[in-house]
């Protein structure tokens, strides 16, 4: 109010705006769009006005200088009646201005009081031991998960007590009785060049010869 023109009282105010009442801001920056518009109205209004007071001083100054000057008087009051919109209009714009921001910062101002309320619910029911607990009946229930996955994963029945080293002995010996089975086709299949057996008697070494004349004595003597 103090940064209104100081040609405003606030009686004025009260015909412009009409009776004072509680208003939402969307409906105050309503009300002066709309106060705004009716004055601009009224400027276009002053402005033919003395566009046609000048045209009757200029049409009367040689021939009727009286009237000339009746019209100049005109303008004049017209001219101070626009000047004085001139300023309600200025300050309607500051009102305006300071609507629009008073109103934005309320509502941020407001979102951010839900916003902090509702962080401190939040936090409220989320207490720090709550939390502690629940992280540990997480982690129990991921190892009692990993446990029975482990426990279905595992082979049953049949084979499950074999030695891995009694299997690798008897694959390597079911190896090796192919192995022979092949050896043994092959050699039947082909004749093997041997050497003859020889059909007479070796000759006997020289201990051997006196081994039997005393065999041969002996026997002699009996």
């Amino acid at each position: 109010i103090l940064l209104l023109n100081r040609s405003i009282d606030m009686s004025s105010l009260t015909k412009l705006f009409g009776k004072e009442k509680k208003m939402t801001p969307e409906e105050s920056i309503q009300k002066i769009r709309e106060s705004r518009e009716m004055l601009e109205k009224k400027q276009d209004y002053l402005e033919k006005k003395i566009a046609a007071e000048i045209k009757t001083a200029k049409a009367n100054a040689k021939t009727n200088k009286r009237a000339a000057l009746q019209a100049l008087k005109r303008k004049k009051r017209l001219e101070d009646s626009q000047n004085k919109l001139d300023g309600v209009l200025a300050n309607l714009d500051l009102l305006q201005e300071q609507l629009e921001h008073a109103h934005m910062n309320a509502q941020v101002t407001n979102s951010m009081h839900q916003a902090a309320t509702t962080l401190q619910q939040i936090h409220k029911s989320n207490k720090l031991d709550k939390i502690d607990d629940m992280m540990y009946d997480i982690e129990e229930q991921v190892q009692v998960g990993e446990t029975i996955n482990e426990a279905l994963s595992r082979q049953v029945g049949f084979g499950q007590d074999v030695d891995e080293d009694d299997l690798e002995a008897e694959l390597d010996g079911l190896m090796q009785e192919d192995l022979d089975r092949e050896l043994l086709d092959i050699g039947g299949s082909e004749s093997l060049n041997l050497p003859e057996v020889p059909s007479n008697k070796l000759p006997a070494t020289k201990d051997e010869d006196d081994d039997l004349r005393e065999l041969e004595a002996w026997a002699s003597a009996s």
